[in-house]
């Protein structure tokens, strides 16, 4: 990833890079709260060639960009579409964090067809719990996240909601 740093408040880059989409998407792995991404994250939106742009302000931030296909062979992980992350934290220090966000993405996958799947958290099998197999004629996928967060001293609650949907695409076969 190549990115750009020298406005104040703003980073933009380009490259391979993760959706701004959620909590979990810009979490460090040494800082995260679980080992593995919980299955409903099988509906947020992957890492994307494409182009961000971000700005963090005093409390708050948003985080957008626009993607094309992954690099490498991904099955049902082409076309192309945004994702657009914005948070607002009242409180933030060390000890203490108050936090929500909403995530927004929209993808249109070149091939007409979707296919969400996930292994389980442990990672351990190659048997996916999710999988909805080929869901084919559609037109577009958009994805919804709401997020919060509170951290007070060693106590720590965060949650995630996702909503996914796909629209088929009502034209002749």
């Amino acid at each position: 990833v190549l990115s750009y740093t020298g406005l104040d408040r703003f980073v933009f880059a380009v490259g391979q890079t993760g959706e701004p989409f959620g909590l979990r998407t810009f979490r460090s792995v040494g800082i995260s709260t679980f080992m593995e991404a919980a299955l409903p994250f099988a509906l947020a939106p992957r890492t994307h060639l494409g182009a961000t742009a971000s700005y963090h302000g005093s409390g708050w931030g948003m985080h957008g960009g626009v993607f094309g296909k992954t690099v490498g062979n991904n099955d049902h992980d082409e076309g192309k579409g945004g994702s657009l992350r914005l948070f607002f934290s009242p409180v933030s220090a060390a000890e203490r964090v108050a936090h929500v966000g909403a995530s927004l993405a929209y993808r249109n996958p070149d091939s007409g067809s979707v296919r969400i799947r996930s292994r389980p958290e442990s990672a351990v099998t190659d048997v996916r719990l999710v999988d909805t197999g080929t869901i084919n004629r559609v037109k577009d996928t958009n994805t919804l996240g709401l997020e919060a967060a509170v951290v007070y001293g060693p106590l720590s609650l965060q949650a995630e909601q996702i909503f996914f949907a796909v629209k088929g695409d009502s034209g002749g076969a």
